[in-house]
């Protein structure tokens, strides 16, 4: 139906939840922190990069920064990383990881996590996936970002 998937596209488009003001603090301070494993320093620099915000748009590396944040347990990046995996923003689109990163976040009480749940398990019969997937350094080839990323059967042959 596409009335429907228009409106899962505008639902995923819209955030409910905007990330912190990251202005008070400098890419280099985000940087550092980031590297050290702090989770909302990630989120937020992921962010920045996402939106070109004092640093040049960069979606590989927001998307790996947001998987790192996801992979810690931090709410905020598990809903923007589902809602790479539900566009597919320079990863194979794949609405059940995006649900099931919906569903992690939702359980720590995310709102905007359990609409957005809701609306795919309910509406869209959505199996999530709970598992999140690898985080993909933006500085691995791109030959193998494509092997890790696409859906068996379609994955690029790098033996040759």
């Amino acid at each position: 139906m596409p009335a429907r998937r228009l409106l899962l596209g505008v639902l995923l488009t819209l955030s409910g939840a905007e990330l912190p003001a990251a202005e008070s603090r400098s890419i280099a301070d985000l940087q550092t922190a980031a590297l050290q494993g702090d989770k909302v320093a990630q989120t937020l620099l992921a962010g920045r990069y996402e939106l070109a915000d004092g640093i040049e748009r960069d979606f590989f590396q927001s998307n790996y920064l947001y998987c790192q944040a996801a992979r810690g347990g931090h709410a905020e990046a598990q809903v923007r990383l589902g809602l790479i995996y539900a566009h597919g923003r320079a990863v194979a689109k794949n609405p059940r990881i995006a649900a099931g990163l919906f569903s992690l976040a939702a359980t720590q009480g995310h709102e905007h996590a359990k609409r957005l749940l809701q609306f795919m398990v309910g509406q869209e019969r959505i199996e999530p996936d709970l598992q999140i997937p690898e985080c993909v350094p933006p500085e691995r080839p791109l030959m193998l970002r494509l092997t890790t990323e696409l859906p068996p059967g379609r994955r690029a042959d790098t033996t040759k």
